[in-house]
């Protein structure tokens, strides 16, 4: 049913670069809004290129603390997670196509909720999922290749897609500031 509804909405975003935002990417974006004034994911909704999408579980992690963006404005971004991981386990084994044979594989341990973040990528192809965690991205990339991305890579890849929206050059500068961002992430 998840996997259905999930799929009608990002059909419908079709013509758009599609980006899964994490709760950990998500907060380092408000606090960089707090001290530039600038809201990344604002700037994407003027954007014709781009969308994000939250999961419904970052959405109500995000409800638990202070916010920049109001709830009304995120309600539009979100997907429903489509596994069924207990809460209290962390996950460490995907399973992957390799040479038309299904097999798993055993990664860093993450929690259900990471697991679940990586799921609806692989399950839509269309989504990058976007973190700061590094231990998600870890184990991310290596089922999600370059579809899992940090911070630095995201504010690369809008500065691209959008060459003349100078606040995001600007964004990406604070953010280098701000947060010490490697050239790597």
């Amino acid at each position: 049913m998840s996997y259905d509804l999930n799929k009608d909405k990002i059909l419908k975003l079709n013509d758009k670069i599609l980006f899964l935002i994490d709760t950990s990417a998500f907060c380092r974006l408000e606090e960089l809004a707090l001290k530039t004034g600038l809201h990344l994911l604002l700037l994407m909704k003027t954007s014709p290129n781009v969308h994000f999408l939250l999961s419904n579980e970052v959405f109500v992690e995000l409800m638990n603390g202070p916010r920049v963006l109001h709830p009304k404005f995120i309600l539009d971004h979100i997907i429903n997670v489509e596994g069924s991981m207990s809460y209290d386990l962390k996950e460490n084994r995907f399973l992957i196509e390799e040479d038309g044979q299904i097999k798993y594989i055993v990664l860093n341990k993450i929690s259900a909720q990471d697991y679940n973040q990586v799921l609806l990528c692989q399950n839509h192809p269309e989504l990058t999922l976007v973190s700061n965690d590094r231990k998600l991205l870890k184990s991310a990339s290596l089922i999600l290749k370059e579809r899992a991305i940090g911070i630095n890579t995201f504010m690369d890849r809008m500065i691209e897609l959008e060459p003349k929206t100078k606040e995001y050059q600007t964004l990406k500068e604070e953010a280098l500031k701000l947060f010490k961002l490697k050239k790597v992430t």
